[in-house]
């Protein structure tokens, strides 16, 4: 790369960082997503916190009493900890303006990527939808759009949605 004349780096970051071995001082390096403490680099990333802060204020605003926040943990603690401390500040703040609210929705699939990483998750998601019956789901990932659809949930009229990840396809 140096000798091709390359500057700078832009390193995603979408997992688990280890600290791996690099010629670091003869490149201008940034990460997109957070490299912890592996390598100590400038990065950019979406502010988690205020998003979920943002979702939870338009959710309330727009009659929300009832919400629920499903969250991936998948080994990226840099983001998954400021979503679950968001997520955690916003139930809160629920509880108070409207009474008891929905436990938070951890989605409990196998880190390791197993076969049935997604039937397990999707399982355990709807039991605890069925049980808890949020009024608005805040999906950190887009996958519970598809699960709520595939058992015949219709969104926006059963449940209003939103996702912390992208905009959703609507079919």
């Amino acid at each position: 790369l140096y000798a091709r004349g390359v500057d700078g780096i832009i390193f995603e970051i979408c997992g688990p960082v280890f600290q791996w071995e690099f010629a670091w001082d003869r490149f201008a390096c940034v990460t997109i997503g957070f490299d912890g403490e592996a390598h100590r680099l400038n990065s950019v990333s979406s502010d988690w916190f205020n998003a979920v802060r943002l979702v939870s204020d338009k959710a309330r605003v727009n009659g929300g009493k009832r919400i629920g926040y499903a969250n991936f943990y998948r080994g990226n603690p840099s983001m998954d900890d400021r979503v679950h401390a968001a997520t955690l500040l916003e139930s809160s703040r629920n509880t108070k303006l409207f009474g008891a609210q929905p436990p938070i929705f951890w989605y409990p699939g196998d880190r390791n990527l197993a076969k049935n990483f997604f039937q397990a998750d999707r399982d355990a998601f709807l039991r605890w939808f069925e049980k808890h019956k949020p009024d608005v789901v805040v999906d950190g990932n887009r996958t519970a759009i598809w699960w709520l659809k595939d058992a015949g949930v219709r969104i926006p009229r059963d449940v209003r949605y939103a996702t912390l990840n992208a905009h959703p396809v609507n079919e």
